[in-house]
């Protein structure tokens, strides 16, 4: 394995800086209710609508049979 060139360093941190922000801002608004995404059983639906959609659309969670 020759290693990683610097060209090939920033564009995979830079993809993981974003998911990780985009994962902070997805927690904030639907684990803890903000911009009006409400409280209790609506936000729970809310999380589970959206990792359901997530998984069907085969971005997250699980693998797919081919």
């Amino acid at each position: 394995m020759t290693g990683f060139r610097s060209n090939q360093v920033k564009p995979i941190l830079f993809a993981m800086i974003s998911a990780n922000l985009v994962n902070a801002f997805g927690n904030w608004v639907l684990i803890f209710g903000k911009l009006g995404s409400g409280t209790g059983r609506r936000r729970r639906w809310m999380v589970n609508h959206v990792s359901s959609c997530l998984h069907d659309a085969g971005i997250a969670g699980g693998h797919r049979p081919s």
